[in-house]
Formats: C-alpha cells, sequence, structure tokens
C-alpha cells in the first residue's frame, strides 16, 4: 500500500503547479511515515537501530503541507509569503528540543532509552504530533465552513473532500494516541488513512466529472434567478470599468465588498452563467486590455514586464501564462503581428 500511495504522490508531482507539488509533498511524507511504522514495529529496528527516531518528526509536516496545498488551491496565481515558513517552526523545535539529545545517543542506546522511559518521554511526544496534526485539520474546518466552501464550486467541494480526509486521519491518530494498548493497533490508523487518501485522490485525479455530478446534486444552489441576474448585471456594469481589473492586489473579497456581494455567491455565477473562475474573469479583462497596448505603435519598444505591470500583473511567469491562454499566442508573438502588420502597410503605401 505505502508503494501504491508513493506512485500517486509521483503523479500529482508530475503536473506542474505548486499546489499539486504540495499535495504530492503531503503523500510522499505521508508514506515516509508509514515505512516508519513498518520499521519501527519490525525486527528492522534491532538490526538497524541507527535509523530509530529519524523519519518520527516527519508528521509534523502534514499540517503545513495541507494548509499550502489548500491555499494555492483556491489562490493559485498568488504567490507564498515568506511568513509561511512559520508553519515549519513547530516541526523544528520538535527535533531540536525534544529529539536533538537522543540524535547524540548511539542507535542501540536511543532505542533503549525510549524502551525504558516510554510514558514520561515518549508518549508526550506523541501527544505533541497528534495535537500538531488536529490544530490544522479543525482550522481547515473553520475555513470551510466560515466560507461555505462545499457549496460554492467543484474547487470547494474538492477541498471540503481533502480537509474530511484529513480531519478523519487526525481523529482517530489522536484517539489511538490516548487509548491505544500497543503499536500493533496503530496498524488501523495507517490502513484507513491509506485507504482514505487512495479511494478520493484516484477519484479527483481520474474522474474529476463526477465530483462534479455530486457537487450538483447534493450542493445544489440557493441563489435565485433574481439573485443571478443582479449579479451579473453588476458583474456587466464593472466590466465598462477597465481600470478596475488593473489593480494587482485585486482579490475576490474586495469584489465582494464593491459590489455588495457573497463571494461564494459571485464564484457561483462565474462558474454556472460564464464558464468561469474569478482569476480566469479578472485576467479575460486584462489581457483585452494589454492586446490594446501591444497593438498601440508607441508600445513596439515597450519591455513586456512594462506592459505586464500596466495590465495589474505582478510578474511576467503568470502575465505570459494568462495571455496564452486567452488568445493561443505569447505576447511577443501578438505585438510582432502587428509590427508586421505596420511593415507591409508601409511597403504598400511605398509602392503606390
Amino acid at each position: 500500500m505505502p508503494v501504491r500511495i508513493f506512485h500517486f504522490g509521483g503523479l500529482f508531482f508530475s503536473k506542474k503547479s505548486v499546489g499539486n507539488r504540495f499535495l504530492s509533498l503531503f503523500i510522499i511524507t505521508l508514506v515516509l511515515d508509514q515505512l516508519n511504522f513498518l520499521y519501527e514495529t519490525s525486527a528492522l529496528v534491532q538490526l538497524y537501530p541507527q535509523y530509530f527516531l529519524w523519519i518520527y518528526p516527519i508528521c509534523l509536516l502534514f499540517g503545513p503541507l495541507i494548509w499550502w496545498h489548500f491555499k494555492k488551491v483556491r489562490n493559485p496565481e498568488k504567490k507564498l509569503a515568506y511568513k509561511e515558513l512559520l508553519h515549519l517552526l513547530p516541526f523544528v523545535l520538535f527535533i531540536v528540543l525534544g529529539l536533538f539529545p537522543l540524535y547524540e545517543l548511539s542507535g542501540a542506546d536511543r532505542l533503549l532509552f525510549a524502551r525504558e522511559h516510554f510514558m514520561e518521554y515518549v508518549v508526550p511526544l506523541n501527544y505533541i504530533r497528534s495535537t500538531h496534526v488536529s490544530v490544522y485539520a479543525f482550522h481547515l474546518v473553520f475555513l470551510i465552513v466560515k466560507n461555505k466552501l462545499y457549496s460554492t464550486d467543484t474547487q470547494g467541494l474538492y477541498l471540503t473532500i481533502i480537509t474530511l480526509v484529513f480531519v478523519l486521519a487526525a481523529l482517530v491518530q489522536s484517539y489511538l494516541t490516548a487509548f491505544a494498548d500497543d503499536y500493533g493497533q496503530f496498524a488501523i490508523y495507517y490502513t484507513l488513512v491509506a485507504i482514505l487518501v487512495v479511494i478520493p485522490g484516484v477519484m479527483l485525479y481520474f474522474f474529476p466529472h463526477i465530483i462534479e455530478r455530486v457537487h450538483h446534486k447534493y450542493f445544489h444552489s440557493n441563489l435565485t434567478l433574481k439573485d443571478k441576474t443582479r449579479i451579473l448585471q453588476k458583474l456587466e456594469t464593472l466590466k465598462k470599468n477597465t481600470a478596475y481589473f488593473l489593480k494587482s492586489d485585486l482579490k475576490l473579497r474586495i469584489l465582494s465588498d464593491d459590489l455588495n456581494e457573497k463571494q461564494h455567491h459571485i464564484s457561483e455565477v462565474l462558474s454556472k452563467e460564464m464558464n468561469s473562475s474569478f482569476i480566469q474573469y479578472v485576467n479575460k479583462h486584462r489581457i483585452d486590455f494589454t492586446k490594446d497596448l501591444l497593438a498601440l505603435p508607441e508600445n513596439k519598444k515597450t519591455k513586456l514586464l512594462a506592459i505586464a505591470f500596466d495590465s495589474g500583473f505582478n510578474n511576467t511567469v503568470t502575465f505570459n501564462k494568462a495571455f496564452v491562454k486567452e488568445t493561443g499566442q505569447t505576447p511577443g508573438k501578438y505585438r510582432k503581428h502587428f509590427s508586421d502588420s505596420d511593415n507591409d502597410l508601409k511597403y504598400s503605401n511605398k509602392l503606390s
């Protein structure tokens, strides 16, 4: 089972997006945690005691990785701030304060110490691990409920499923940490987690249309036709204000406040009525503005980075991706088309 999950993590890593790679890293750390469990509960720990406790703290990466995946799925265009690295602080402190004293011992002595001081040393560390995972799990639940992500769109339902899987795993881990009589009972936890990761993962990865169907059937919108019409009219009016979409810090929350409409209602209207996401909707207006800029003769030699900034983008990577998605060609090729047209026109005028 760990090998299958590891392979599945590789599938996500092959999908070139930061969000997918965080998910793949989460799956890989989960596999390493499972392999460590097999190692510590088998004769291997006696044969190779030098590796004892080296992978033990890895579950403190579960929360940060699933949190970063959550954030990138919600806002794929937004870069993670450096302050997000603070999520790694518990992992670092756990190693420095809890495990460094043991790492100074030989593998055999480390194993002996853990067995002789299991209740007063190892058990508290286990509680820290399970508590850390639970804090992240319930924080994600809070965000799901607060923003009603389960009823916004397919993306929201996906995040809800991922969160429920994570919460269930956290609950089982916490229960076993508190009440398990021996390590053997943790096999239930690892088997359950493996099943929970593989089954929804396969469904989400290979059969996304099923998730779409479930969302439509069980989380059908409570938006009335009047509500949809009102929001569409507001969006249509806003469409005339090109400068509004050129603000680089424009977010769904800001649009929601300006239109005096709920975020998930706007997302739903964009998704169902316009077949678009918020990012796609904003980028379309920005690219329309960009095309006008690139067509101007005075911008013939203007750097594309400057064009990107003027159009509301923060970097050329996002700008290029959005432009290619909207037009099927790069900004440079698009501008060259107008330059070539101007040259042809000048040549024709010269001949005549």
